[in-house]
């Protein structure tokens, strides 16, 4: 009788907390984001710095530009683009698209307060900044929401506080939300999100329109991103008739398919646009010297280094690795499409010049498929059945937690480097925390 008692007991707070897990979360990420971003700044080596800064000011910069500062650029110089250096623009538009609505508040917050209406002054740095928080956010409910598709309301909550907390997201979400990362992380929990319900009926137009929204926000925030359609290609195939039957599938719904091909570049035509005007080309690899050397990669840095090996600064993704084998389970119609997938953004993020992304927390290359991994996550904790496992499992995690959350206060306090990380700088870290 006791035992039933507390797991009554024990039900009742998995659901109790299930149903306002996402408020939570919220209070959780505007702490977070208020408490380094208050004034529209984060201190940085004695110097304040602007939420609207580094590649996060190169992904917002459209927004200013076009519909605030574009009257006053002469024409002449954007028919010859290289002697216009503001112009010059390797990012993307997509963000900046997603980004509107708050920057459009941003603006009327300015004018009504008599603040400069710039596109950069204090209600601009917080639309910026809050619009990346705000899509994570989304991007974290649509996760849950796939995860109870397949696990309980138990297993679903531990996945979503392991990817939280004891990886990078919360930081792309809070001190560092206007990086793209957060807005591809919703793009991406959005289309997996979709994908089955889209199969279950592929005539739907308005799954099919949704579809064909993301897909083309995917593309137009990061190019490279364009890989997660491969899960529209994969899913629900493990064996070559399965990819036989997926093409009779495209080919009896080509309809649909045409509408989503047609709104991909709907949705991409700004960027088109603005290459030529940056570019004077209409299609343009705008990252310059920035290139993937496919011949000469690093996957074993990627994956452990110190600097910024993935597993090293968010060891829990370890337990999403095993994962990928036991979504054979649950996950099967997953399974396929995430290992190839997982597989070539590994091989692809080895390749860059820059393999360790910058001046970032953890491998930021790959914060944007956190929802991959955490479908894997999940089928590895649903897989523990003995007992023994599962405290160690669990103890594990939890230090794990603690150890990525230390980290990121550490590194937003300075006391990490911000690139170049080395074993004293570790040992530094380890001996504040024994202290």
């Amino acid at each position: 009788m006791q035992n039933i008692y507390f797991s009554s007991r024990n039900n009742k707070f998995i659901s109790i907390t299930s149903k306002y897990f996402i408020i939570f979360i919220a209070v959780v990420l505007l702490i977070g984001y208020f408490s380094v971003l208050s004034d529209g700044y984060y201190d940085y080596q004695e110097e304040k710095v602007p939420i609207i800064v580094g590649d996060g000011y190169g992904y917002y910069f459209y927004l200013p530009f076009y519909l605030i500062n574009y009257r006053d650029i002469p024409v002449e110089r954007l028919s010859s683009p290289s002697e216009f250096e503001p112009f010059w623009n390797k990012y993307q538009v997509g963000e900046a698209m997603m980004i509107l609505p708050f920057f459009l508040i941003g603006h009327l917050l300015s004018i009504i307060f008599n603040y400069p209406a710039d596109g950069y002054s204090f209600f601009y740095q917080h639309a910026a900044g809050l619009a990346g928080l705000f899509y994570a956010l989304v991007g974290i409910y649509l996760l849950k929401k796939i995860l109870e598709r397949y696990f309980s309301k138990e297993i679903t909550l531990i996945t979503l506080v392991a990817i939280i907390f004891g990886t990078n997201l919360y930081h792309y979400s809070t001190y560092g939300s206007l990086f793209s990362h957060s807005f591809s992380f919703f793009l991406c929990s959005a289309l997996i999100y979709l994908i089955p319900l889209w199969f279950e009926n592929p005539s739907s137009k308005k799954i099919t329109v949704f579809l064909g929204i993301i897909a083309g926000f995917i593309l137009a925030v990061r190019l490279v991103n364009i890989l997660l359609l491969l899960f529209l290609l994969f899913y629900k195939v493990n064996r070559i008739e399965d990819l036989k039957k997926r093409f009779i599938i495209f080919i009896r719904n080509y309809k649909s398919i045409l509408l989503i091909l047609f709104l991909i570049i709907l949705i991409f035509i700004p960027q088109v646009i603005t290459w030529k005007l940056t570019f004077n080309q209409w299609f343009v690899y705008s990252y310059g010297e920035a290139k993937f050397h496919f011949q000469q990669f690093y996957i074993s840095n990627v994956l452990f280094s110190m600097r910024r090996g993935l597993l090293f600064w968010s060891p829990i993704l370890c337990f999403g690795i095993i994962g990928f084998w036991f979504m054979r389970e649950k996950l099967k119609d997953y399974m396929m499409s995430s290992i190839i997938f997982i597989s070539l953004i590994i091989f692809i993020n080895s390749s860059f010049y820059m393999w360790w992304f910058g001046m970032s927390f953890g491998h930021r290359g790959f914060t944007e498929f956190l929802p991959v991994f955490a479908l894997a996550l999940a089928a590895f904790y649903s897989s523990l059945k003995n007992k023994s496992l599962k405290i160690i499992i669990t103890t594990l995690s939890i230090l794990f937690i603690v150890y990525s959350v230390l980290q990121m206060i550490y590194w937003w306090n300075g006391m990490i480097p911000r690139d170049l990380v080395t074993p004293l700088s570790y040992k530094i870290f380890f001996a504040n925390i024994m202290h």
